[in-house]
């Protein structure tokens, strides 16, 4: 399956103001809400370890990442070299990321976008709205990628 290269740029605000507040609650003082946690990957060109905050979304007993921006660079990362690690606080949990497509992406990127606090999700994903038809959201699979959290 080939990877999209589609990506919008996450906005200042969002880049600089959000991501570190993110990264100093749930890095430093171990506190999480809306199940978002510090995901480390090992760098694709660099192998060192990149630490991004994400959303875990919870579907059917099983734990998703969504990458709502494209093919950021932790998605690549994770592509490349799927054993990570969520963080929050001194907690580690070792996780394998196993990018998932078609049906199953497009139920958790529906999911996504249900659960959802920001109003831009939607049209960052290419879809209306969480009601919009099953082919739009597999159209926005080919390009946000989707990543199934195993243990390890």
């Amino acid at each position: 399956m080939p990877v999209s290269t589609h990506y919008v740029r996450p906005s200042w605000i969002e880049r600089q103001l959000v991501n570190r507040i993110a990264r100093l609650l749930v890095g430093r003082f171990g506190r999480s809400t809306d199940e978002i946690h510090l995901l480390a990957t090992t760098g694709r060109s660099s192998r060192h370890v990149r630490v991004t905050p994400v959303k875990v979304l919870r579907v059917g007993g099983l734990r998703y990442l969504v990458s709502r921006h494209g093919e950021a660079d932790w998605a690549g990362n994770l592509r490349a070299a799927p054993e990570a690690e969520l963080r929050v606080g001194s907690r580690r949990e070792p996780v394998r990321g196993v990018a998932v497509a078609g049906k199953e992406a497009a139920l958790v990127l529906r999911e996504y976008v249900r659960q959802a606090s920001l109003k831009s999700t939607a049209s960052l994903l290419g879809v209306g709205s969480a009601e919009s038809p099953d082919e739009d959201f597999v159209r926005s699979a080919a390009d946000h990628p989707v990543f199934r959290l195993e243990p390890r």
